[in-house]
């Protein structure tokens, strides 16, 4: 996991011409994905980047996974191959919602996605050539302990490893709702390449 600051991830949106959220609460969600190499384990970087109510810039920073286990890369659900979200802006993607009986974000816009069919370890692929609904959510992997490897709980979803992690994201999405009146959230997705660290 890495710990980017507001400002290098607000700098790396807009570089992109991506919306950036500044309300109160207004939640920017940035999956990171790491430069390692796909070991299964949780590696990439979910930051929740926001301004509290009085005006103060937040990040909050926790491991998860924004790539597929190795499991469903050898044995896909799907006859084009496993789904592996490309980097990108996602808007209004998720809102609140259930994920196997518990709260959290389930995905409400199709996408285009990569679907990697080699049945390999390695992530790749060719971008799917129509907007998929597929149920790539956002959600925790175990409920009361840590996750050590991805293994079956992400075939194309994104997935928090710590489940006190997971619980405080969806505390500050409840706070969105509260104070946005929105429980959409946009998804903006980048490599750990984008952000530029100082000497």
């Amino acid at each position: 996991m890495i710990t980017p600051t507001y400002k290098q991830l607000y700098s790396i949106a807009k570089s992109k011409g991506y919306a950036w959220f500044t309300a109160p609460y207004d939640l920017n969600f940035i999956g990171i994905r790491s430069n390692a190499k796909h070991d299964d384990t949780f590696n990439d970087t979910i930051a929740v980047a926001y301004k509290d109510a009085d005006g103060n810039e937040r990040v909050f920073c926790a491991p998860f996974t924004c790539d597929p286990g190795k499991y469903y890369l050898r044995n896909p659900l799907n006859a084009s191959g496993t789904a592996i979200i490309p980097e990108g802006q996602y808007r209004s993607m998720w809102i609140l919602g259930k994920h196997k009986g518990y709260v959290a974000l389930v995905q409400r816009t199709a996408i285009r996605v990569l679907r990697d069919n080699d049945k390999n370890d390695l992530l790749g692929g060719t971008l799917s050539v129509y907007p998929e609904l597929g149920g790539f959510n956002f959600h925790r992997a175990l409920e009361n302990s840590i996750a050590k490897t991805i293994g079956k709980f992400s075939a194309g979803c994104q997935v928090v490893q710590v489940p006190e992690d997971f619980n405080y994201i969806i505390s500050l999405v409840k706070l969105q709702v509260r104070y946005v009146k929105s429980a959409m959230i946009t998804y903006t997705l980048i490599n750990e390449r984008d952000i530029q660290w100082d000497n």
